[in-house]
């Protein structure tokens, strides 16, 4: 009886390696064997469940995703490395409330009302420390055998589709302003030349060539327009080939020179320039290059 006693304290205190050994045939061999059997099973199971863990941090830790397990208490008992990063927070967040680790009222007023009621919540966060990011976060209840167990808050990091969403608006509102003028010159040169300018020849031809060169320029603003589409489906042709850098520097500058001229900006290259062969799409480079001067400009 003591053996039994002393094997299952063992086993209570999580100690799977020992066995109860019994020569007797009666009743105590039995309650010995179920002992050990049941120590086995439990040895079993808890190993199991270690693996699972094991596992589970491992997927956890591994998530582009920020992850941070609330209790029902509100107080952090997970976090995964990309929060940390995120907030550049240390481990010893467990057992801080939100606002203590996060320092963002918004957030906690979120993981506040799913502790509070059933419904999940999605906020938008904008960090300006340490980085400026801004953070899609998802807050959900974990629920389970009729009861909640805490929350579970997940962020995104959207920062750079913010971004890009911000360039694209920038774009459209640059586009429509670099259409309109060319539109407006258009349009007022048709109707001089529709109330009585056709009838002088010289005036008309005048007016013919201004319009020429702003459907010119249209055409141009809607080339680029349909080239960066292109680049932005990843579907524009290349057709590699091998160049020398130094000659498409200098074609880039020349095509650049009067539009440099025309602000007072001198352009030059310094000598002696690279003149490395490389391979690539000779007419999508001198784009990119008179692209960045254009710009500079």
């Amino acid at each position: 009886l003591r053996r039994i006693e002393m094997e299952a304290s063992r086993t209570a205190r999580g100690e799977w390696g020992g066995q109860i050994r019994s020569l007797r045939r009666d009743e105590y061999s039995a309650l010995a064997a179920l002992l050990n059997a049941t120590a086995s099973q439990l040895a079993l199971r808890v190993e199991a469940i270690e693996e699972e863990q094991g596992r589970l941090r491992t997927i956890l830790e591994s998530m582009a995703e920020g992850v941070m397990v609330i209790d029902p208490r509100g107080r952090i008992e997970i976090t995964n490395a990309s929060f940390r990063q995120m907030f550049d927070a240390a481990a010893e967040s467990r057992g801080r409330t939100v606002l203590e680790a996060v320092r963002h009222g918004d957030l906690q007023e979120a993981v506040d009302a799913v502790l509070a009621k059933d419904g999940d919540q999605t906020r938008d966060l904008v960090l300006a420390l340490p980085r400026g990011r801004v953070l899609a976060v998802q807050v959900a209840q974990i629920r389970g055998g009729g009861g909640r167990y805490g929350a579970v808050v997940v962020f995104h990091d959207i920062t750079q589709i913010k971004r890009l969403e911000q360039v694209r608006q920038e774009f459209v509102s640059n586009v429509s302003h670099e259409l309109r003028t060319p539109l407006t010159a258009i349009q007022g040169y048709t109707e001089t030349l529709l109330h009585g300018a056709l009838d002088d020849a010289a005036t008309a031809r005048g007016f013919l060539e201004v319009i020429q060169r702003n459907v010119r320029q249209l055409a141009a603003l809607i080339e680029d327009v349909l080239s960066l589409s292109e680049i932005e489906s990843h579907e524009a042709p290349l057709d590699l080939q091998p160049i020398e850098t130094a000659h498409l520097v200098e074609e880039a500058m020349k095509l650049m020179e009067r539009l440099a001229a025309s602000k007072n900006i001198s352009l030059t290259a310094e000598r002696p320039i690279p003149s490395a062969p490389i391979v690539a799409d000779r007419p999508a480079l001198l784009r990119a290059l008179t692209n960045l001067i254009d710009n500079a400009i």
